[in-house]
Protein backbone atom coordinates (compact mmCIF):
# COMPACT_ATOMS: atom_id res chain seq x y z
CA UNK A 1 0.00 0.00 0.00
CA UNK A 2 1.36 3.29 -0.92
CA UNK A 3 -0.27 7.04 -0.54
CA UNK A 4 0.32 10.37 -1.93
CA UNK A 5 -1.77 13.46 -1.36
CA UNK A 6 -3.90 14.79 -3.59
CA UNK A 7 -2.16 18.26 -3.57
CA UNK A 8 1.35 16.51 -3.90
CA UNK A 9 1.78 17.34 -8.04
CA UNK A 10 4.26 14.87 -8.99
CA UNK A 11 5.51 13.55 -5.55
CA UNK A 12 5.95 9.87 -5.61
CA UNK A 13 3.82 7.77 -3.47
CA UNK A 14 5.30 6.66 -0.17
CA UNK A 15 4.78 3.25 1.28
CA UNK A 16 2.48 2.76 4.12
CA UNK A 17 2.43 0.26 6.56
CA UNK A 18 -1.06 -2.14 6.83
CA UNK A 19 -2.22 -4.69 9.70
CA UNK A 20 -4.57 -7.03 9.89
CA UNK A 21 -3.72 -8.60 6.48
CA UNK A 22 -5.75 -11.94 6.26
CA UNK A 23 -7.23 -14.27 3.39
CA UNK A 24 -10.83 -15.70 3.64
CA UNK A 25 -11.61 -18.25 1.51
CA UNK A 26 -8.52 -18.62 -1.05
CA UNK A 27 -10.02 -15.48 -3.11
CA UNK A 28 -10.25 -12.17 -0.51
CA UNK A 29 -7.55 -10.41 1.24
CA UNK A 30 -8.08 -8.29 3.64
CA UNK A 31 -5.81 -5.48 5.02
CA UNK A 32 -6.03 -2.23 6.73
CA UNK A 33 -3.37 0.72 7.08
CA UNK A 34 -1.74 1.25 10.19
CA UNK A 35 -3.49 4.20 11.82
CA UNK A 36 -6.47 5.70 9.52
CA UNK A 37 -7.43 6.44 5.67
CA UNK A 38 -6.44 10.10 5.54
CA UNK A 39 -8.96 12.04 3.55
CA UNK A 40 -7.72 13.74 -0.30
CA UNK A 41 -5.31 10.96 -0.36
CA UNK A 42 -4.67 8.66 -3.50
CA UNK A 43 -3.61 5.50 -2.25
CA UNK A 44 -2.04 2.38 -4.66
CA UNK A 45 -2.54 -1.04 -4.15
CA UNK A 46 0.22 -3.14 -5.54
CA UNK A 47 -0.22 -7.05 -5.21
CA UNK A 48 3.02 -9.11 -6.41
CA UNK A 49 2.35 -12.44 -8.97
CA UNK A 50 4.24 -14.40 -6.41
CA UNK A 51 1.27 -13.27 -3.96
CA UNK A 52 -1.61 -14.64 -6.39
CA UNK A 53 -0.75 -17.75 -7.34
CA UNK A 54 1.68 -20.04 -9.67
CA UNK A 55 -1.18 -19.66 -12.47
CA UNK A 56 -0.71 -15.54 -12.59
CA UNK A 57 1.21 -14.05 -15.56
CA UNK A 58 1.80 -10.65 -13.62
CA UNK A 59 0.90 -8.79 -10.50
CA UNK A 60 -1.80 -6.50 -10.39
CA UNK A 61 -2.47 -3.27 -8.82
CA UNK A 62 -5.26 -0.53 -8.42
CA UNK A 63 -5.70 3.00 -7.08
CA UNK A 64 -8.40 4.62 -5.30
CA UNK A 65 -8.45 7.96 -3.76
CA UNK A 66 -10.33 9.56 -0.46
CA UNK A 67 -12.29 12.49 0.70
CA UNK A 68 -13.68 14.56 3.47
CA UNK A 69 -15.42 13.14 6.11
CA UNK A 70 -18.22 14.27 9.08
CA UNK A 71 -17.14 12.17 12.17
CA UNK A 72 -20.27 13.46 13.60
CA UNK A 73 -23.09 14.47 12.04
CA UNK A 74 -25.04 15.25 14.81
CA UNK A 75 -22.92 17.95 16.20
CA UNK A 76 -22.17 19.62 12.58
CA UNK A 77 -19.00 20.31 10.61
CA UNK A 78 -16.96 22.23 8.51
CA UNK A 79 -15.34 20.18 5.39
CA UNK A 80 -13.17 21.81 2.61
CA UNK A 81 -12.33 20.59 -1.06
CA UNK A 82 -8.50 18.71 -1.55
CA UNK A 83 -7.77 22.37 -3.04
CA UNK A 84 -8.88 24.02 0.00
CA UNK A 85 -10.87 26.55 -2.58
CA UNK A 86 -14.13 25.79 -1.55
CA UNK A 87 -15.68 25.14 2.30
CA UNK A 88 -19.31 23.93 3.53
CA UNK A 89 -20.70 24.25 6.55
CA UNK A 90 -23.39 21.34 7.42
CA UNK A 91 -25.18 22.82 10.74
CA UNK A 92 -25.76 20.18 13.65
CA UNK A 93 -28.03 17.04 12.22
CA UNK A 94 -28.55 18.47 8.81
CA UNK A 95 -27.49 15.53 7.58
CA UNK A 96 -29.70 12.24 8.22
CA UNK A 97 -28.86 9.10 7.38
CA UNK A 98 -25.80 8.11 5.60
CA UNK A 99 -22.28 7.25 6.59
CA UNK A 100 -21.09 10.94 6.96
CA UNK A 101 -19.34 10.62 3.55
CA UNK A 102 -19.12 14.30 1.73
CA UNK A 103 -18.38 14.10 -2.03
CA UNK A 104 -17.42 17.92 -3.25
CA UNK A 105 -17.48 17.60 -7.12
CA UNK A 106 -17.92 19.80 -9.77
CA UNK A 107 -21.06 20.37 -11.26
CA UNK A 108 -21.79 21.36 -15.21
CA UNK A 109 -24.68 24.14 -14.65
CA UNK A 110 -23.81 25.31 -18.48
CA UNK A 111 -27.59 24.47 -19.52
CA UNK A 112 -29.21 25.70 -16.09
CA UNK A 113 -31.04 28.92 -16.38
Amino acid sequence: LAEVSQNAGDAPFAKVLITGFGVVNDSLVNFAPVGVFRPFTEYRVSVEREVLGELADTGSSWVFSTAARIADAGTGETVSNAEGTLTLFFPPNSLQGGNGEVAIRVADISGAL
